[in-house]
């Protein structure tokens, strides 16, 4: 967890630095094709704990539940193209979109991809 407390300080930091030029900071989860494949196996993501901690500190934008929907019909070799498909891209700007033009974008802290 020692490599969370120092990914959670550059991000706090960051934040309060983006916060203070009058910047909105948001933190989009967009899981590495690795880790995709754990949480469809049921095992724990590996930064689960330093993901809960930026949470409920921040807005966030979780982008895994389309990730895992589109899983079930498209193998994950052809979601993630070195990184993510054009299509999955798509999805992902198009959840992010929604969610910074929903009326209760700052009140719904914690928004995730295809389930709200």
């Amino acid at each position: 967890y020692e490599g969370g407390k120092i990914c959670h300080g550059i991000i706090h930091d960051f934040a309060q630095k983006a916060q203070s030029d009058g910047s909105r900071v948001i933190i989009l989860h967009m899981p590495f094709e690795s880790f995709l494949r754990k949480t469809m196996a049921g095992e724990p993501k590996p930064y689960e704990k330093i993901w809960e901690k930026l949470r409920s500190e921040f807005e966030t934008v979780d982008v895994e539940p389309i990730l895992l929907e589109e899983a079930k019909n498209t193998p994950l070799n052809r979601i993630f193209i070195s990184h993510y498909s054009p299509g999955i891209n798509q999805k992902i700007g198009e959840c992010l979109a929604d969610y910074l033009l929903s009326e209760n974008a700052s009140e719904n802290q914690d928004w995730k991809c295809g389930t709200t």
